[in-house]
């Protein structure tokens, strides 16, 4: 594991005193997307409610290709977002939970143990990481946001609360609301430009002395067989045709270091074999949600590589037995950043 630390002065941003209410509240879909309403006010499709009405809404805002579900509003983000992706969703959840030991790694959990403390999970998908922490922290409140509505509707606890809306229009909370930003896995969705954007608003809804942190892959499988160097590489220029850096990992630090009011900047790094061939539990799970991965990402990458359906499904069983052979494995990485007071 490696682990980096490095300290930037910035220069002096504007922020405002502004702050959400200790009645945490959320936009509806009637109201203005910056105010808020309350957590727990959000409708949910019932079963006495027409199932018409609800296949209307995903029609209107997804696309259906080979039989998975993919949502509309960022077309770059070619990774499903039905059932089957809630289930590999949860599966990475936990796997990534055991191999890192928690569920994150800024200094924050006596604070948040303590209580008070706002926590905002960007591009949360289920939002089975927000439900975690709020089980948790029972006294800190914590508030997912996603551009589809994967997360749960209702049965969550009262400290939770979830929010459809797109990150990229800016995120509608006034300055200084959060004492925890953290975000996972969304390598495969913004431009750098975007990243750019991105990290300065995290930091701009940052308290001082808060944190953000954000937590990615490397796309690159190291150790590969033939066939994984084929998705590997399959992956990489699907995401260059898209304007999306495929290391964006290798940027993230630097862009943070960029960043106004952001110090004592980390990399943390983990190193995951895939299979069983250091005969741990978390390499058999890792191996396992890789292929899970790249099946979610058949339709963008059978078209790279040339081959149909069937084609590709026999590429990811040899890509699974490659795992041990080759003795492969993956790297993941969090990077932390604290938001400084600043002084003239």
């Amino acid at each position: 594991m490696g682990n980096r630390i490095s300290r930037h002065k910035k220069s002096k941003s504007s922020t405002s005193q502004s702050s959400l209410s200790n009645t945490a509240r959320l936009p509806t879909k009637r109201e203005n997307k910056s105010s808020l309403s309350s957590f727990n006010d959000r409708p949910s499709i019932t079963r006495g409610e027409s199932e018409r009405e609800k296949l209307v809404e995903v029609l209107q805002t997804s696309r259906v290709i080979d039989g998975r579900v993919f949502q509309m509003a960022n077309e770059r983000y070619l990774i499903p977002c039905d059932d089957q992706e809630k289930n590999r969703l949860q599966m990475q959840h936990d796997l990534m939970k055991e191999i890192w030991k928690g569920n994150f790694s800024s200094p924050i959990h006596e604070k948040l143990k303590k209580g008070g403390i706002r926590v905002l999970d960007t591009g949360c998908g289920t939002g089975t990481w927000t439900l975690d922490m709020a089980n948790k922290y029972p006294v800190s409140t914590f508030l997912g946001v996603d551009i589809i509505e994967m997360f749960p509707t209702n049965m969550r606890p009262p400290n939770a609360g979830f929010l459809q809306y797109n990150i990229l229009n800016g995120l509608p909370f006034p300055n200084e609301t959060f004492d925890f930003v953290y975000q996972r896995f969304l390598w495969a969705a913004f431009t750098q430009k975007q990243w750019i954007q991105l990290i300065d608003d995290f930091r701009r809804v940052t308290k001082t002395d808060g944190w953000i942190e954000l937590m990615e892959f490397d796309v690159e499988i190291y150790n590969p067989g033939p066939i994984a160097k084929k998705l590997s590489d399959a992956v990489q220029k699907h995401l260059t045709s898209n304007g999306i850096n495929p290391k964006i990992r290798s940027r993230i630090p630097k862009i943070m270091a960029n960043t106004n009011n952001l110090e004592s900047i980390q990399t943390l790094e983990t190193i995951t074999p895939l299979g069983n061939w250091r005969q741990t539990p978390q390499g058999i799970k890792a191996l396992k949600d890789i292929a899970a991965t790249l099946k979610s990402l058949q339709v963008a990458l059978k078209a790279v590589l040339g081959v149909d359906n069937y084609e590709y499904k026999e590429m990811l069983e040899q890509f699974i037995i490659e795992g041990s052979k080759y003795r492969m494995y993956i790297k993941t990485f969090r990077f932390l950043a604290r938001k400084q007071e600043y002084f003239d």
